[in-house]
């Protein structure tokens, strides 16, 4: 009798809902969002895909999951170059094209540091790139038309590691805030 009632429960209860008046500290099962609540920054937005790709490959390497799993993880962390790349460089527009992006990119680094972008930093991004130019393969799929490759997910994540911390500290040297969780 207790599992009909709390499957009933479960099945008529949102997952979007209004605030209770009685939310602490305490609620931390869920987010508040909307209101004055928003996403305002690009790059904390950017650090949010990076992370959960990381937790996509902590899951992959710990379950073995590898192949249920790369998909959304090279998803999320291409979508954080993105994310980085249009937070550093202001560009808003609603394409996906990481060639265009990263050339803005490039440009602003030389004018504005007077320095080179090292090989491992341009060569991650145009990697990625080449594997999904649209931003759809990972996220809907479909036919590589290619060989096969082998995807290192601890080379990835490590990468990924290092991109986030030099777009950091980008961030820092243009005199902006970190965006940390």
């Amino acid at each position: 009798q207790l599992d009909l009632i709390d499957s009933l429960i479960v099945e008529i209860t949102p997952f979007f809902s209004e605030p209770s008046d009685d939310m602490d500290d305490s609620w931390k099962h869920g987010v508040l969002f909307g209101g004055l609540a928003e996403i305002g920054d690009m790059f904390f937005l950017a650090n949010s895909y990076k992370l959960a790709g990381d937790t996509l490959i902590d899951a992959a390497l710990k379950d073995q999951q590898a192949w249920e799993l790369f998909c959304p993880a090279v998803y999320n962390y291409r979508h954080a170059i993105e994310l980085y790349l249009k937070a550093l460089t202001g560009d808003n527009k609603k394409k996906h094209d990481l060639d265009r992006l990263y050339i803005i990119f490039e440009k602003m680094i030389i004018n504005q540091f007077k320095t080179d972008i090292p090989d491992w930093f341009k060569n991650l991004i145009a990697a990625i790139n080449r594997f999904d130019p649209g931003g759809t393969t990972f996220r809907y799929g479909g036919d590589l038309d290619r060989g096969e490759v082998f995807i290192d997910f601890i080379q990835l994540k490590r990468l990924m590691g290092w991109l986030s911390h030099s777009f950091q500290n980008i961030r820092r040297h243009q005199g902006m805030p970190d965006a940390n969780f």
